[in-house]
């Protein structure tokens, strides 16, 4: 369908080793054996020690998400030792030993490198013992593995991006041209003092002497940059023509340049291979009233997507680059885009080798967004997700470096709402970086800092504490107003018009501040074409921008903000210039590069032990301390797990603004699309027969205990559910989420081990009252996986008897249907007032009178002085559909407006379809009682949406809708087998979707007659 950006990576996916070789120095190796080091002397003799008698209460034992110190028996024991050297070995800094995260915690609070501490400060001044033992054991690390990183280092630089200031009313993604165009951008270095950030000389142009004259025409724009461990490479957001692509046509890559040893360019380049850059745009169909080719960006039949790389960062070793690509997975090859919208082609965290090949991937998206990833001093990578298609929440997911995501949360339940822009990891162990209003004139502009173990409670009961995320600097989150009163109504000086200052793009610097962008005065917001639409008058190009000059920032520099929000002026900026995307150049402590335990030789699977299943689905967003009594009382009743794969391809058509005019339904949801009515997304089950560990339908059965182990496919994504004895879905686990092959993982908590591990920060399951963490040495803390699944063979779903069953209405219900239900559900007539049949009225475009609400206000209204002929299987007129659409499609359906034809099979999914989505004032009519329109597709609710189904209890004969009481004399118990009411409750317990890819409906009629309903790719 159009001129295909060159995106796929053409080389073969390759398993990446844990621990690269490139780097045997500047921080930890799970590989490298440090029992012969001073450091491991002085931690073995002097700290361990003096940490177990000062700090056992709450450290000495196994604990979760608690530094722990493992001691055997009475003593330590070498085992012992060198495990607990591994664990504390990551709180110290080897940039900056003064700021370590060891040190923060024990220190008094007046003390300005102090950081909270649950149990409070440890020590009350410097020459504690505990203090001086620390401190000396981290510069003695300092001095072994990485004497001139960070603030030691014998040179250093602060790099950043030169923009004309007018790049603030100009789109960095355009779609237009008469704003202007973003040229002339430049990357720049200051060279700085690393001990005192004391600038010396005068920023230099760091591309202008590159002698293969990269970006010599100045026709560049520049984003993001990143600098390796050793200093020696950049990587950065570069937006230029790869084949003399117009400006519109143009894409953001990856660049990457060598450093030479006077901070300039050499040999400045595109990070992948020619025939892999991104250009031009993707055009895909999204409707079958498409005319035969789109029309512009504005046809709204049609939707334009541009490929980017976004958001580099260099691996622990320096041996790869990760960052956001909207390539195709590499694991998989599955192009997909945005789940329910549609908007753009998904970003899955991938990386390469410096020299574009061997791509893998650490994140497979699961349909929202998926940026920004940073890497944790333990090891760990995180990055900023859109949660989409279950739990629609920002957030930042953490993994282990092949991807395994099976480890908490970061920063647990103490994450700030919409916490989802660049962030990095500090010297003491505190998370910063940009979060935000989610709608909002602006989205992502407020400063953070959060820590993860501040989650911990200790009064409050009610878990209401989150003193372990602030918004810095106090105060300014709030100068935007929330959703929905966030927006400029009333520029320029109205509310949410103007900002007091703006802080963008942190970035890592030794010493536990971020460089920030910054002007240090109110500013006029948004940005982009939300600003110029604001502020810009004028008909020509000139104009526009001279309009805007006044409203422009003025002031933006390079600056830098503590963890308590105090703001300073860094580097000044040049006249007509804003300096964004700060980035430290110069040595630094690299994370720790991982080794795994678990590894196995099955690349394609991974083996997952699960101690408590029930238990695991508990830990999801919005409980309390006390919330999971409640909670526990509806997932106590599972008994199964379901497993199943979410389909990600044959996607492009999927986009939600024509069909809300398609449908018409009264809902109260939202996000119709080809496949279906409200946040519809296709899964297939997993069907585990008998003979290797399933049930009568295909789920698999806990063990008494709550225990269960599996094997999945590697680079899949999977929704785990809990079912009931009767098959319906009790609760399912939030995030879609996949996993690397090779591994062997234990997750979850045993029932009689949450109490001592866990209450403290996800509150209590069973009335009892919450667990202080200073008293959890009182507690049995010992954490095993001694359950009964841990012998028991493996539940393989990877195995060649493990079929798939389609969840979705067209596959699994209509057959059902259609061999069912016909005798007494059609024409004009049904029985109970619902009429199953698959085909639209030809001429009907109204519903039957009693049903009238079916229908928005606003087609009423519309429809008030036209003719109306009702039906059970009606569909809305041409006349609506095109009333708001463009000029030449008006024209190109003149006859079948002017004529009041109706959509009949054009229209989307089917007749029946549309009606078991009927609306009641109190949900749906059929499908669930209750106000949960709005979250019907994701399935939240819990007990899912079989367990609140009018139509489900006329089938089964339970009483599951308490507002409504079947009353009809034919008795529909048993007209379903079992496994067909088991089928068609999972079909509504994964959200009912229509159908799973946009090649599953086939267009019977019109410009498009034949081909799949929408564009598949």
């Amino acid at each position: 369908m159009s001129s295909r950006s060159q995106s796929s990576f053409s080389s073969s996916s390759v398993s990446q080793s844990s621990v690269p070789a490139v780097l045997t120095s500047g921080g930890y190796s799970d590989q490298i054996d440090y029992s012969n080091t001073p450091g491991y002397a002085l931690f073995r003799d002097n700290v361990q020690p003096l940490l177990a008698s000062r700090c056992s209460n709450c450290h000495l034992g196994a604990r979760f998400g608690i530094a722990s110190l493992t001691r055997s028996g009475s003593n330590f024991s070498a085992e012992d030792t060198a495990k607990n050297y591994r664990v504390w070995a990551d709180m110290l800094s080897l940039d900056s030993p003064a700021h370590s995260r060891l040190l923060a915690k024990i220190l008094p609070e007046s003390h300005p490198n102090s950081m909270p501490h649950r149990p409070g400060p440890q020590i009350t001044s410097e020459s504690d013992a505990l203090f001086q033992q620390v401190l000396a054991w981290a510069q003695q690390e300092k001095q072994s593995h990485c004497s001139d990183c960070g603030s030691s280092a014998a040179r250093a630089w602060i790099a950043f991006v030169r923009q004309p200031e007018i790049f603030w009313m100009i789109a960095s993604d355009p779609v237009r041209i008469d704003r202007g165009t973003r040229t002339d951008a430049r990357i720049m270095m200051q060279e700085i003092n690393p001990a005192t950030n004391a600038l010396i000389g005068s920023p230099f142009d760091f591309l202008e002497t590159a002698s293969n004259g990269f970006c010599s025409n100045r026709e560049c724009d520049f984003g993001n940059i990143a600098i390796n461990y050793r200093a020696t490479q950049m990587v950065f957001e570069c937006r230029l023509a790869v084949n003399g692509e117009s400006w519109l046509n143009q894409a953001w890559n990856i660049c990457i340049a060598d450093i030479g040893s006077n901070g300039a360019a050499v040999n400045p380049r595109f990070l992948m291979p020619a025939n892999q850059l991104h250009q031009n745009k993707e055009i895909a169909r999204n409707t079958p009233f498409g005319k035969a080719q789109a029309t512009s960006v504005y046809d709204k039949h049609y939707i334009y997507r541009t490929r980017n790389d976004k958001t580099p960062i260099f691996s622990s070793d320096d041996s790869r680059i990760v960052f956001a690509s909207a390539r195709p997975d590499p694991r998989s090859g599955i192009n997909s885009v945005q789940t329910y919208h549609g908007t753009y082609f998904l970003e899955n965290i991938v990386s390469v080798t410096p020299t574009g090949t061997q791509a893998t991937t650490i994140y497979r998206n699961e349909g929202g967004s998926a940026d920004n990833p940073f890497y944790l001093r333990n090891g760990n990578i995180a990055f900023h997700t859109w949660n989409l298609d279950r739990m629609d929440r920002h957030m930042y997911t953490q993994a282990q470096a092949d991807g395994m995501m099976e480890v908490p949360i970061l920063g647990g339940r103490v994450q700030g709402q919409n916490a989802w822009g660049k962030a990095f990891e500090s010297n003491n162990g505190a998370v910063m970086g940009l979060t935000g209003r989610r709608r909002g004139e602006l989205e992502n502009y407020a400063p953070f800092v959060f820590d993860h173990t501040m989650g911990i409670s200790t009064v409050d009961n009610a878990f209401q504490d989150y003193s372990g995320f602030q918004h810095i600097p106090a105060g300014y989150l709030e100068e935007i107003a929330d959703y929905p009163s966030g927006y400029c109504k009333a520029p320029p000086e109205g509310a949410n018009c103007t900002i007091s200052k703006i802080l963008f793009d942190p970035y890592y610097m030794p010493g536990n501040r971020a460089l920030i962008a910054y002007n240090p005065e109110k500013t006029y917001i948004g940005t982009g074409e939300s600003f110029a639409l604001s502020f810009m008058s004028g008909s020509s190009v000139t104009e526009r921008q001279n309009s805007v000059r006044q409203y422009l920032p003025k002031k933006m520099g390079i600056g830098t903000i503590d963890q308590s929000g105090n703001l300073a002026i860094l580097i000044q900026n040049e006249t007509g210039y804003m300096y964004r995307y700060p980035a430290w150049v110069g040595p630094r402590q690299h994370p720790r590069l991982q080794e795994y335990s678990d590894k196995t030789n099955n690349a394609n699977a991974t083996e997952m032990h699960i101690a408590d299943f029930k238990i695991w689905l508990a830990f999801q967003a919005g409980t309390n301390g006390q919330g999971r009594v409640r909670d526990m009382d509806t997932i106590n009743r599972i008994s199964a797990l379901r497993v199943l794969r979410k389909i990600g391809d044959k996607n492009a058509c999927i986009q939600d603004s024509r069909y809300i005019l398609m449908s018409n339904m009264n809902t109260d949801g939202y996000h119709p699309s080809a496949l279906g009515i409200i946040d519809s997304t296709g899964y297939e089950q997993f069907v585990v027969p008998s003979s290797v560990g399933g049930n009568s339908f295909g789920d698999i059965p806990l063990n008494a205990d709550g225990s269960v182990k599996i094997t999945v496919p590697a680079g899949e994504l999977l929704l785990f559910q809990g079912v009931d004895d009767k098959g319906k879905v009790m609760s399912q686990h939030e995030r879609v989420f996949s996993l690397p092959g090779g591994r062997k993982i234990n997750t979850s908590v045993k029932q009689d081990q949450y109490y001592s591990q866990c209450a403290s920060c996800h509150g209590v399951i069973d009335g009892s009252s919450v667990q202080a963490a200073r008293e959890i040495a009182n507690l049995p803390a010992v954490m095993d996986f001694n359950t009964q699944a841990a012998s028991m063979a493996s539940v393989d779903l990877t195995g060649t008897a493990v079929s798939r069953r389609t969840l979705t209405y067209l596959h699994s219900m209509r057959p059902i249907i259609d061999s069912k239900c016909m005798g007494c559900h059609q024409g004009e007539n049904p029985d109970g007032n619902l009429n199953l049949e698959s085909e639209y009225s030809t001429t009907a475009n109204y519903p039957p009178a009693a049903l009238e609400s079916v229908v928005t206000p606003a087609y009423q209204t519309f429809m008030a002085n036209q003719t109306k002929i009702r039906s059970h299987k009606f569909s809305v007129n041409y006349s609506w559909l095109f009333d708001k659409d463009n000029a030449d499609y008006k024209s190109f359906y003149a006859n079948e407006i002017s004529n009041g034809k109706t959509l009949g099979e054009l229209a989307p999914w089917d007749s029946a379809y549309q009606n078991l989505f009927r609306p009641s004032s109190v949900g749906f009519y059929f499908l669930n009682s209750g106000t949960y329109n709005v979250q019907y597709g994701r399935a939240r609710s819990a007990p899912s949406n079989s367990s609140r189904s009018y139509l489900m209890e006329v089938l089964t004969g339970e009483n599951l809708d308490a507002g409504q009481n079947y009353a009809g004399t034919f008795n529909h118990v048993g007209l379903l087998t079992e496994d067909e009411v088991k089928t068609w409750m999972a079909v509504m317990d994964v959200g009912l979707p229509y159908m799973a890819r946009c090649d599953e409906k086939t267009i019977p009629s019109g410009v498009h007659a034949g081909k799949p309903w929408g564009d598949i790719d």
